[in-house]
């Protein structure tokens, strides 16, 4: 069996950056440099704010995020939050359902050797929306 590392999308922009910029230096827009260098610096020494307690006198540093939806530590709060937003403007008597698909480790082996077999989510998903709905309708009409 194979050992997978994980690297953060951080390591891979900071690894391959320079190379991929001179390939395609022609292709890329300045804004997707300047977002690339925001991601890079999320977290880091170059954005803080410094705060001092007043009684003790002790410094303690506040870093800032980039808010990128490109950088792994800042999307995801950003995306609960437009989530939460969402959720609490719509009508009460709307009923919310929220479906996350995720594929098992031991069938990523699989889809990486049969490509062409990745059209066929979208479709199970899809069924298995219909289902889940039709099993739930069917529920209801029993229980009236």
């Amino acid at each position: 069996m194979e050992t997978i590392t994980w690297i953060s999308i951080k390591e891979i922009i900071r690894n391959n950056r320079d190379n991929f910029k001179s390939i395609n230096k022609w292709k890329i827009r300045e804004n997707s440099i300047k977002t690339v260098e925001k991601v890079l610096s999320c977290w880091s020494d170059l954005w803080y704010m410094t705060v001092k307690c007043n009684c003790c006198w002790k410094e303690k540093h506040i870093h800032f995020t980039c808010k990128s939806r490109f950088c792994n530590s800042c999307s995801k709060p950003a995306s609960d939050k437009w989530l939460t937003k969402l959720i609490s403007r719509r009508p009460q008597w709307l009923h919310y359902n929220h479906f996350v698909f995720t594929m098992p480790q031991s069938l990523s082996q699989f889809f990486k050797r049969h490509r062409k077999a990745l059209k066929l989510l979208p479709k199970v998903s899809s069924n298995a929306v219909q289902y889940f709905f039709r099993d739930k309708v069917q529920m209801q009409t029993m229980n009236c």
